[in-house]
């Protein structure tokens, strides 16, 4: 994996922006961007999703792993707690952890459960 110096920040972020725009293929920019990240970070993939207020809710559209692409679709219910931490993330008035060292967060948990089937 390799290593940032601060010098080179503003070089892998114009690779970064590079690697999604690409293609006009949304699979393809998201796979080389995949790629190129795993160099730097220990990822196992990279998913996106939308929170929805009104529904209380985490939408899951997609996942990438190492040369793959999948629709997810998925739709997660969130807690009254989860719902009011995604408000606060969103709102950026505290950081959010989202990874297994937040404490054990359901929607964590609930999210991995849900693209386990897709991951290696």
């Amino acid at each position: 994996m390799k290593h940032l110096e601060s010098t080179e920040d503003f070089e892998f972020y114009k690779e970064v922006v590079s690697h999604i725009t690409a293609s006009l293929d949304l699979s393809s920019s998201m796979v080389a961007l995949f790629d190129y990240l795993k160099d730097y970070f220990p990822i196992e993939g990279i998913s996106l999703h939308q929170f929805c207020r009104r529904l209380s809710a985490l939408k899951l559209l997609f996942l990438v792993t190492a040369h793959r692409f999948d629709y997810v679709e998925s739709i997660l219910h969130l807690s009254p707690e989860e719902s009011r931490r995604m408000i606060q993330h969103e709102s950026n008035e505290d950081p959010v952890l989202f990874g297994e060292k937040d404490g054990g967060w359901q929607v964590t948990r609930a999210h991995r459960k849900a693209i386990s089937h897709l991951l290696p």
